[in-house]
């Protein structure tokens, strides 16, 4: 089962002034300013920081970003003059790799991870793309297990990286078949922890796409009485219009659960009626695995 759900967003345009990308990671937030600000600056000063009428000490900025749980890497690269462009080439990677790990496509990811190679990124972009593809890739050939190389290299890059921010909480998504079940359970659960009340609408994708991925590992492993950490996060945010691929999958998910302590054929009925709605959408290969899923488990 192809469970590691590929995720992109789309970026609004981006400014290069300190000003603006606080208010746009603030109002991402939904932080008044004196929230934002907390205790380093007085809510006045903080405000003409916004408005570049007052500038801001890298101590009070660093300060600031951590505060909020803003990757201070992620920042400060978003200050490049060529961020911008180099995003937007990003992003249309991302969803060429997306589409065509869900439509199963092996040879169109080989053209792709070509595209990155040829592409005017820098060298760790190039680096981040291409593991992506690659980890999409050994799913596709259920070689992720036996891929010794591939990850030693995610894990190296996973250390190397900042505590878990936006793009750490990622690569862990795409790669959680790298780790035990046991440590899945302690890393996920912290990350739920330390997340679970932020308004950072990005990460709470990354964390309902972790608890997608924890329930599919649970049913693999028959271990169905540690789930309740996973299904409070996904009932707090299911209703969020944004995350309808998501509450499909765990609509799917849920009831194949209560199937399975159950035994009550009405659950598998609404488990093939969510297989049927993503036929409705044309994600046909998606519908499939679900199926073979649902097969190979129940």
């Amino acid at each position: 089962m192809q469970f590691a759900i590929k995720l992109f967003f789309i970026v609004e345009a981006i400014s290069v002034t300190i000003g603006d990308l606080l208010r746009e990671y603030r109002v991402n937030q939904n932080k008044k300013q004196k929230e934002f600000a907390g205790k380093i600056l007085s809510p006045s000063y903080y405000s003409k920081v916004e408005k570049g009428k007052h500038k801001i000490t890298a101590e009070d900025l660093i300060s600031l970003l951590i505060y909020n749980q803003i990757s201070v890497k992620q920042f400060f690269c978003r200050l490049d003059e060529n961020y911008e462009e180099n995003q937007f080439l990003e992003e249309q990677l991302n969803c060429l790799l997306a589409q065509a790990y869900f439509q199963n496509d092996k040879s169109k990811l080989e053209e792709i991870k070509q595209q990155v190679k040829d592409s005017c990124l820098s060298s760790e972009a190039k680096a981040n793309q291409l593991l992506y593809a690659d980890i999409f890739l050994a799913l596709m050939n259920n070689s992720l297990q036996d891929n010794k190389k591939l990850q030693d290299k995610v894990r190296k890059k996973l250390f190397s990286m900042d505590e878990f921010d936006e793009a750490k909480i990622m690569l862990y998504g795409n790669s959680m078949r790298f780790y035990s079940l046991s440590d899945n359970k302690i890393i996920s659960q912290s990350l739920i922890r330390k997340y679970r009340e932020t308004n950072n609408i990005i990460i709470q994708k990354y964390l309902v796409s972790l608890c997608v991925n924890m329930l599919i590992i649970l049913i693999e492993n028959n271990d169905l009485k540690d789930i309740k950490p996973y299904t409070d996060v996904l009932e707090e945010n299911i209703d969020n219009p944004d995350f309808l691929f998501y509450r499909s999958v765990y609509l799917f998910l849920i009831n194949f659960i209560k199937y399975k302590n159950l035994g009550e054929e009405k659950y598998l009925g609404k488990c093939n009626k969510a297989i049927e709605a993503f036929r409705t959408f044309e994600m046909n290969a998606y519908a499939d695995e679900l199926a073979n899923f649902l097969k190979k488990h129940k």
